[in-house]
């Protein structure tokens, strides 16, 4: 299912899954479990099979939500009277 250009990325992969599996079997601690996902697997996936990183909080929708709590601020700071 990987693109022809990705087989690159495969073999590392199968690795590191094989890698994986193994950490899983052996019940080792959860901070090689993290370091074999993050490192070894994650990374040759998304090479693999082209797949793009859409980030969590998308860079407009936290540009609008600091400019209405800066309104917010403003229009308390200016009804109290009072600057903090």
């Amino acid at each position: 299912m990987a693109d022809a250009n990705a087989t690159q990325a495969i073999t590392p992969l199968d690795a590191g899954l094989k890698n994986l599996k193994e950490t899983i079997d052996e019940k080792a601690p959860s901070d090689d479990f993290r370091t074999i996902v993050h490192y070894e697997v994650h990374p040759n996936i998304k090479e693999a099979f082209n797949l793009q990183v859409i980030p969590e909080f998308p860079l407009p929708i936290l540009t609008f939500i600091l400019g209405i709590s800066g309104i917010v601020l403003y229009s308390r700071i200016k009804t109290s009277g009072r600057f903090i």
